[in-house]
C-alpha cells in the first residue's frame, strides 16, 4: 500500500483521523493524500478560496508535527 486517501471534514474528530492515517502510513512507508470535504453555497466564490488556503496550511502543520 503506497497511497492512502484520507477524506477530512470539519468534525472535531478530523485531526485525530488524520493523525491516525499518518501513523498508519509511516508503518507501510506510504504517502498520505488529504481530501477535505465540506458543503459550499452557490456563489461562495472568493471566500471558498480563503477557507481552502487556511485549511491546507492547518493540515500541513498537522502532518509535519507528527514526525
Amino acid at each position: 500500500m503506497k497511497h492512502i486517501l484520507v477524506p477530512i471534514g470539519i468534525s472535531p474528530d478530523a485531526h485525530q483521523t488524520l493523525q491516525y492515517a499518518v501513523d498508519f502510513a509511516e508503518q507501510f512507508d506510504s504517502r498520505v493524500y488529504v481530501m477535505e470535504v465540506f458543503n459550499v453555497s452557490v456563489g461562495a466564490g472568493k471566500s471558498l478560496a480563503n477557507v481552502t488556503k487556511k485549511s491546507s496550511r492547518k493540515w500541513k502543520r498537522t502532518i509535519k508535527g507528527s514526525n
